[in-house]
Formats: structure tokens, C-alpha cells, sequence
């Protein structure tokens, strides 16, 4: 009889907790289409060299690129091992919500517009920092052996994706409108969703093809920018995004089929 009085209770957390990462999602999504819109100086191959910035080789730049990117990384997953759970308790989740999005995209028009490397740094970190946080709450929703699992195949997806792009780097350019449209699409049916309470309603497996390939097309892009310092923070950020992106969609699935 007491098992059947907590189970309801058990429940109803577990659903609240899958409403709030469905909410977290859903932003993260929408922040990677809005970034779409800023642009990036020098995109069109024209080395515009801001205060403190310097041309580099391109193997420099990759460089730059990749250590940009695990800097996120790191800063990501160490505010997800302090904080955890604990943030949901402290925090509502509409603060949470509210924060990432005045922070993450005031930080990607910052990084998008400046030429500078110090500011378009501090820019990326406007989106890395509450980026860990909202992390920490679509996490609380899943297992640590689904996290493992969704860390590992979002990691060996990035590295044959980034493979693809420098084999094909023509077919990966020519498809980036195609997938602005579709996360589009995405984003604003899942949006749709959660507005009139349709919250279980899931675009996952599109959006990770999406984002997968986003992560083939960011970084062939990213080879046609100026070979800057400030173009390969800029990079960073977009892929940053777009890997993240990848990890949380697949969270669901994964949980989803353990489930069944």
C-alpha cells in the first residue's frame, strides 16, 4: 500500500522533470538558429583584422579552433559535476531559462560582431557558462549511464562528421540552408508543442541528424574564413553549439529505448 502512495508522486516528478529538459532543449535549439542571423565577420573570406587579432596558418587555426572548443568543454562539464541536481532545488527553472537566454544570446552577437579575440572570447563564455547550467537540468532527467552513452556517440559523431567535411567539403556547404530550414521547422513545431501543452511530442531524431549535420557544415564553413584568431573563436562557438545540441537529443533516445 505504501508503494502504491509514493509510485503516483515518483511519477509526477519524473514528468515534471522530462517537461523542464523538454523546455531546456528546446532553447538550446532555437539558440543555434538565432545565431544564424548575426553572421560572421570575415565570412566571405576577407581577413578584417580588429584590435589584437593576428593572422594565422590554417593548421594554426584548427588548432585555435579545437582548444576553443575544449575550453567549453571543460567549463560545461565542470559546472554539471558542482552543481548537478542541487541547481534545480536552488534555482526555478524559468530563472534558469530566463538568464540563458539574456546571457547565451547576448554572448554569441558578441562574438559574432567583434574582431576582437579578447571580447568575441568573452562572448563564447556568455554562452558556455549558462549553457553548463542548463545543461545541468536536462541532465537531472537522465541516468549517468545514458549520459555516458549519449557523451560517447555524440564525441564519435563530431570526429566522423569533421572527417566527412574535410573529404567533402562542397557537399557539406552546399547543405546549410537545407538545415537552417529544417531546425526551423523543428524548433518552432516543438515550440508549438510545448506551448498548448503537447510537451511528449518529439522532433529528437531529426534534430540530431540536424545537428549532425551542422557539425560537417560549421566546420567546412569554418575553413573558409579568414585563418584569424578571431575567425577561430568565432568557429568554435558555432560548433560548440552544435555538438551540445547533438548530446541532448540524443539523451531522450537513448533513455527512451533502455525504457522499452
Amino acid at each position: 500500500m505504501e508503494n502504491e502512495k509514493i509510485n503516483p508522486v515518483n511519477e509526477e516528478n519524473e514528468e515534471q522533470r522530462q517537461k523542464e529538459a523538454r523546455a531546456a532543449e528546446e532553447s538550446i535549439a532555437g539558440l543555434k538558429a538565432s545565431s544564424m542571423v548575426f553572421g560572421t565577420p570575415g565570412s566571405d573570406g576577407t581577413a578584417v583584422l580588429g584590435e589584437g587579432d593576428r593572422e594565422l596558418t590554417r593548421a594554426h587555426f584548427n588548432i585555435v579552433l579545437g582548444l576553443v572548443m575544449l575550453w567549453g568543454f571543460g567549463v560545461t562539464t565542470l559546472i554539471c559535476a558542482t552543481f548537478g541536481p542541487s541547481l534545480v532545488t536552488t534555482l526555478s527553472v524559468k530563472t534558469i531559462l530566463i538568464g540563458y537566454a539574456v546571457l547565451a544570446l547576448g554572448g554569441v552577437f558578441i562574438t559574432k560582431k567583434s574582431g576582437r579575440p579578447l571580447i568575441s572570447f568573452l562572448g563564447y563564455n556568455m554562452v558556455v557558462l549558462p549553457m553548463g547550467f542548463v545543461l545541468c537540468m536536462i541532465l537531472n532527467a537522465y541516468s549517468a549511464s545514458v549520459i555516458a552513452r549519449a557523451c560517447a556517440i555524440t564525441g564519435l559523431t563530431t570526429i566522423a562528421m569533421t572527417i566527412l567535411a574535410v573529404q567533402l567539403p562542397k557537399v557539406f556547404l552546399k547543405i546549410g540552408p537545407a538545415l537552417l530550414i529544417a531546425l526551423v521547422i523543428c524548433a518552432a513545431l516543438e515550440g508549438l508543442g510545448l506551448l498548448f501543452g503537447w510537451w511528449k511530442m518529439s522532433f529528437d531524431i531529426p534534430i540530431a541528424l540536424i545537428f549532425s549535420g551542422y557539425i560537417g557544415y560549421d566546420f567546412a564553413r569554418a575553413q573558409q574564413y579568414p585563418a584569424t584568431l578571431d575567425s577561430a573563436i568565432d568557429a568554435a562557438c558555432d560548433l560548440y553549439m552544435d555538438v551540445i545540441n547533438l548530446l541532448i537529443r540524443l539523451l531522450p533516445l537513448l533513455a527512451s529505448k533502455d525504457d522499452d
